[in-house]
């Protein structure tokens, strides 16, 4: 298609990003994620601003390894594939950033939540729900709380107050 013979495009040249395998993974980085697709040439990607470095590519493949991503991002999760310094079109859902409840280092590797603590989602921040929780007092989400579907689970608590998050 031709814009007032300005701007071309071509959806033959236009990367794009297939497939995404494992779909998520902790925030604490070391993980290697095996991106599909076409027409990438010379990759960079990034997570939330933190970049994946390449492990391995092909103009059908990208694997790269996540980050460490010490805070979350205060304008909410992103991810991006640039190819030869273009956008890569996203096709499938983005890579997440997700924390799970059962891992210590979701809580910066003290013990996870007890019996009538409080629990803070910030924004920008994802926690999984992987196991039953203890009576908590509170539970304040301005990030996002989603539970894991292949086991029936207990969350229960005092308070919970959804300040702009989702649950």
């Amino acid at each position: 298609m031709t814009v007032a013979n300005k701007i071309t495009y071509s959806h033959s040249l236009t990367s794009t990003v297939s497939g995404i395998s494992p779909a998520f993974a902790p925030s604490t980085g070391g993980d290697v994620i095996h991106i599909t697709g076409n027409g990438f040439v010379s990759p960079i990607v990034t997570i939330d601003g933190i970049n994946c470095p390449l492990v391995n590519s092909t103009a059908s493949e990208i694997y790269c390894t996540t980050g460490l991503r010490s805070t979350p991002p205060s304008a909410g999760n992103s991810f991006s594939v640039i190819s030869n310094g273009n956008s890569a079109i996203l096709a499938v859902s983005p890579f997440l950033y997700i924390d799970r409840w059962s891992s210590e280092n979701t809580w910066g590797n003290e013990a996870i939540p007890r019996k009538n603590d409080s629990v803070y989602v910030p924004v920008g921040m994802t926690l999984l729900v992987d196991q039953s929780t203890p009576v908590l007092y509170s539970v304040i989400v301005e990030g996002k709380i989603k539970f894991e579907d292949t086991k029936d689970l207990t969350f229960d608590a005092h308070y919970f107050v959804i300040n702009g998050g989702e649950f």
